[in-house]
């Protein structure tokens, strides 16, 4: 099994394991995975390894990490979702989703339902760091590899204006493609978003794709985010997603029966996440 070796500096210890600051940059230089990605930006991420030496905060390290995380995270965020991709491209071809369920035809008035919770992304960082835990992993496994042909059958049933997958954009910058194209306002409740639980912990560790914060700053000069809103929650909404769920746009009238039928035939985390509250000449987002 291939092992890199990595420095860092201890930030903290705990019994005989240590918190260590690693130089993102540094952690991708060796990656097997790194033909097919650059998951990691050149900022800080943490880690948490164990500490037999009895090294001491602010101590210089060397971290070995083995390479089978890094492989491990691939194969998740790829082959999965390639094979996905595949199945539902089959099943598309004899499932039509009929009504004009496009991008651009977002109404003013009309309600979001995301069928998926967030955070693919930050897990599979967290893998990459030896940081995920097994519960999580399985999460991930499970998301990325559900297929959105159900919620597109059960959304054929309602008259549907819009709709998008959560992919690599992430959720704000599939909604502000949106927004744009239909030349609406729309308007992001970032508390009713889902969001997988372990992602909050790692996220708050820096284990954040390099993709996501670039879609954070290629979609702000369009979004305005409410002072209410965290920059934890904001890079959450922003992160890359794999195997995302969809983004379905209908009215209030039917928006609560939708829910209802997506949950009762087992999307349960499927939410009511915002509205399309204004025609705005450009397509704006409102994170709120």
């Amino acid at each position: 099994m291939e092992v890199r070796k990595e420095r860092g500096s201890v930030i903290s210890v705990f019994g005989k394991r240590a918190k260590i600051k690693l130089v993102r940059g540094m952690a991708c230089e060796g990656c097997p995975g790194s033909g097919l990605c650059n998951m990691l930006s050149k900022r800080y991420m943490m880690l948490e390894a164990e500490n037999p030496v009895g090294a001491s905060p602010g101590q210089q390290v060397v971290v070995s990490l083995q390479a089978e995380n890094e492989l491990k995270a691939s194969f998740i965020i790829y082959l999965i979702p390639t094979i996905s991709l595949l199945i539902g491209g089959i099943l598309g071809y004899y499932l039509k989703i009929g009504g004009n369920s496009d991008s651009s035809a977002a109404q003013v008035g009309d309600m979001l339902i995301l069928t998926k919770p967030l955070g693919t992304g930050v897990i599979a960082t967290a893998i990459k760091g030896n940081l995920a835990s097994q519960e999580a992993i399985e999460k991930l496994i499970n998301i990325a590899a559900s297929l959105n042909a159900k919620p597109s059958e059960i959304m054929r049933g309602f008259d549907v204006h819009a709709c998008t997958d959560v992919t690599g954009f992430g959720l704000g910058g599939h909604l502000l493609e949106m927004a744009r194209a239909s030349k609406k306002e729309i308007e992001i409740w970032a508390k009713e978003v889902p969001v997988i639980p372990e992602v909050w912990e790692y996220a708050s560790m820096g284990l954040i794709p390099a993709g996501s914060y670039a879609n954070k700053h290629f979609c702000a000069s369009l979004v305005d985010v409410s002072s209410s809103v965290s920059e934890l929650t904001l890079d959450i909404l922003f992160d890359a997603q794999t195997s995302g769920g969809l983004i379905i746009v209908l009215s209030e009238k039917d928006a609560s029966s939708c829910l209802a039928k997506l949950q009762a035939e087992g999307i349960k985390e499927a939410s009511i996440i915002g509205k399309v509250v204004n025609n705005h000449n450009k397509g704006k987002l409102r994170i709120i």
